[in-house]
């Protein structure tokens, strides 16, 4: 109601409507590995929430946002056909459903090499996690410490002589390659 000069306007009613739930209509590519970007079009992927994505249950970096497309990373989950759901705020999308590519696991350094026996070592390559994470030393595995990425995590060297040794990673029963590193003495 408005009034002027001890005139009032009539009431005018109005809704205000609740944001749309976010809508995914679809995911390209519709197969990808942990660490590969994703694109999710669709309607209502942003609003005054951020957007949060969901693969497998696992949250995934959302690299950009709007309202009709989300760029995410898909993030460390075991291979095989998972759901994908947008949240803004309380709002759910439906689900949509992406596969999850196996990939062998990587390793490209390891530090410090040469190490001790009884230290943690920074194991990083890529595809590094995932449910089941196993770390062997000479066949023998050893205490693990996982990062926040797929990209590095953490070994503590075993009792073992001086010299060269093997090391490589297991995800979820698939393993990397021996990786040679060698333990010293370091008197």
């Amino acid at each position: 109601v408005v009034s002027v000069d001890s005139m009032t306007s009539a009431p005018f009613l109005y809704r205000v409507a609740a944001a749309p739930a976010p809508m995914i209509a679809a995911i390209q590519p519709a197969r990808a590995r942990p660490g590969e970007r994703i694109l999710i079009t669709g309607s209502n992927l942003s609003g005054r929430s951020p957007a949060i994505v969901q693969i497998a249950g696992v949250r995934a970096s959302v690299e950009t946002a709007s309202p009709a497309r989300i760029v995410a990373v898909v993030p460390g989950v075991p291979a095989g056909v998972t759901n994908v759901q947008v949240t803004l705020g309380t709002k759910a999308s439906n689900v949509f459903t992406l596969e999850i590519l196996r990939s062998l696991p990587n390793i490209l350094s390891v530090v410090p090499n040469p190490t001790r026996a009884g230290l943690w070592v920074s194991i990083r390559g890529t595809y590094l996690a995932g449910g089941d994470v196993t770390v062997l030393v000479d066949g023998v595995s050893t205490e693990v410490r996982r990062s926040a990425d797929m990209f590095e995590l953490g070994a503590r060297i075993p009792t073992v002589a001086t010299g060269t040794h093997s090391l490589q990673v297991g995800v979820d029963g698939d393993f990397s390659a021996p990786f040679e590193f060698d333990v010293d003495l370091f008197d």
